[in-house]
């Protein structure tokens, strides 16, 4: 009975080890297998020995910052997948973006396929406005102090085939889409530059009567990550908000061209007399506007309403005046309501006074929901989380590598002497250079450096600490390695107390103490992922939106109304 009871306590200890052992695999098990956190567990198991996923989720950023080819493994990847997938729109449409310089870029080759896709459509007329399809014509700078107007022989037309194309996929685009007033105005802008002003004019009005505006422009991001997600799996949040931000769109200097030249046309006809006609375009374009602002599913979108709407209404004598912008634009509203109710358009004045109001409000809540410590926030809270994950992952298998090596001493002679000492320095030395040449730190090292250029390119400076990779590495390895010495540490003094040698205290410390060690921090690990997975969530919730609607978004977030 005895030694039954002295066996008991070892039994005991060894069941518990199982145990605490077991019940960290078993969670880890699972984090793997879930499908919101496998993604997260592989991406950073990657980081350790690769630096492929950082270039991935950071590539938009890095082509614009960086002059350089794509590595051929990503090229060949993303054309591997386009041929695999010839009938998926979304990747057709990112591989044929992928494929040329946005200048030169040629969708018509996916209409045979694709051809009753608006979308596609309006994409072709955004890409034409970039360069073969401009106005380019003195009338649109009529208005502008001489110094301000471009040399004549500067403004070529455009060539009359591009012209034609143009035109034909803006008529097919409106016969698809005919509640969007996207089409007719995109088509005045191909009219105008054909110098076909009256059908111009008219397609304005058509436009202005329509319900609804979409340019398609958020469709190019999901493109874009639908290819990068079919080749290569689910991407970082940070990639999705990169992609959004890389999408050009060169409409909008069309339809500011379209705005003055519809101003100077408004002029003319007031010269003549036909004080209604112009009142009547200017509202046109107005409406045009206040459609724009309503529903452009970019802030730029919105912020080019505003332009449009104030240059649309302002009278020719404050075309280049020298007041300030605000009361230059509250006094044209205030003159343009007027000839509203002059001309017995009670209706239309108080329409117009309301979509100014709301404009004011829409250029307060894009401003403040625009500001870097608004929408810095979760970016940088993310980046914590990741490093915390990648430090726990190295501490992880830094402990993991001194249990192995003691548990293979504690087996030999080797276990009293000094052997035992030499080893830990020798293990920590090669775990600390493995972590600082480890490619983990690329990811939030780069990260933050592709946030810092955002926010200076706004005109601010970062509030962040900003390191290079090699000495972001270094750091994190000193820390894992004081962290390392401070467990074996704790665990000698322990075996010390305990009356055993000193080099006994040590082995059979780190031998006994390396897997409880290793299971707490498997379960840190774990619920750390799963932290990272619900911050991941909810940024991509909020680039979801924030890619349909920016202003609604910035609206909610600020507690108000989009009108």
């Amino acid at each position: 009975m005895s030694d039954g009871n002295k066996r008991e306590p070892p039994e005991a200890r060894r069941w518990i080890v199982r145990t605490l052992i077991a019940v960290p695999v078993v969670m880890l098990g699972v984090l793997a297998w879930r499908p919101d956190t496998a993604w997260l567990v592989r991406a950073q198991c990657r980081l350790l020995y690769s630096s492929q996923n950082t270039y991935i989720a950071l590539r938009e950023w890095r082509q614009e910052t960086v002059s350089s080819p794509d590595p051929e493994w990503f090229r060949n990847r993303l054309e591997q997948v386009a041929r695999q997938h010839p009938d998926d729109y979304l990747i057709q449409l990112a591989w044929t973006l992928e494929e040329s310089h946005p200048s030169e870029v040629n969708l018509r080759d996916l209409l045979p396929r694709f051809a009753n896709r608006p979308a596609l459509l309006a994409h072709i007329l955004r890409y034409d406005t970039m360069r073969r399809v401009r106005i380019r014509r003195m009338e649109e700078w009529m208005l502008y102090p001489p110094g301000e107007r471009p040399n004549p022989q500067s403004l070529t037309p455009p060539h009359p085939q591009d012209l034609a194309a143009y035109d034909q996929v803006a008529s097919e685009g409106e016969r698809l889409d005919p509640d969007n007033a996207y089409f007719p105005l995109m088509r005045a802008v191909g009219l105008f530059a054909a110098r076909r002003d009256t059908e111009a004019i008219e397609a304005i009005k058509r436009a202005s009567r329509k319900p609804r505006w979409n340019d398609y422009t958020s469709e190019e991001a999901e493109a874009h990550l639908h290819l990068l997600t079919t080749a290569f799996g689910r991407q970082p949040a940070i990639s999705q908000f990169l992609n959004a931000r890389a999408v050009i769109e060169p409409h909008w200097a069309g339809i500011r061209s379209l705005t003055r030249m519809a101003r100077t046309f408004a002029f003319e006809k007031e010269k003549r007399g036909e004080q209604r006609e112009a009142a009547s375009l200017r509202l046109a374009m107005l409406r045009c506007a206040s459609l724009i602002r309503a529903q452009a599913s970019t802030d730029v979108g919105v912020l080019v309403a505003l332009a449009v709407g104030t240059v649309a209404i302002s009278p020719a004598a404050q075309a280049h005046s020298q007041e300030p912008p605000e009361q230059r634009a509250r006094r044209a509203v205030q003159q343009f309501v007027a000839t509203l109710r002059r001309q017995g358009k009670d209706a239309d004045a108080s329409w117009a006074q309301s979509e100014f109001s709301a404009m004011e409000e829409a250029r307060a809540i894009i401003r403040a929901g625009t500001q870097p410590e608004r929408w810095l926030r979760m970016p940088l809270a993310l980046v914590r989380a990741w490093m915390v994950n990648m430090l726990l992952l190295f501490s992880l298998s830094g402990v993991m590598a001194l249990w192995l090596v003691y548990a293979l001493i504690a087996r030999t002679g080797l276990r009293q002497g000094i052997t035992s000492y030499i080893v830990l320095p020798v293990t920590l030395l090669i775990v600390g250079v493995l972590f600082s040449l480890s490619s983990w730190a690329d990811f939030p090292a780069q990260t933050l450096s592709a946030l810092a250029y955002m926010v200076e390119a706004e005109g601010s400076q970062p509030t962040f600490v900003i390191m290079p990779p090699p000495l972001f590495r270094t750091a994190a390895a000193f820390a894992v390695v004081f962290l390392l010495l401070m467990l074996v540490t704790a665990i000698g003094v322990v075996g010390l107390i305990r009356g055993r040698e000193p080099s006994v205290a040590l082995v059979d410390g780190i031998r006994r103490g390396g897997l409880p060690i290793m299971a707490v921090l498997l379960v840190l690990y774990v619920f750390s992922v799963l932290h990272t997975a619900s911050l991941e969530a909810a940024w991509q919730h909020d680039l979801q939106a924030l890619r349909e609607h920016a202003g609604k978004y910035y609206a909610r977030q600020l507690g108000k109304t989009w009108r």
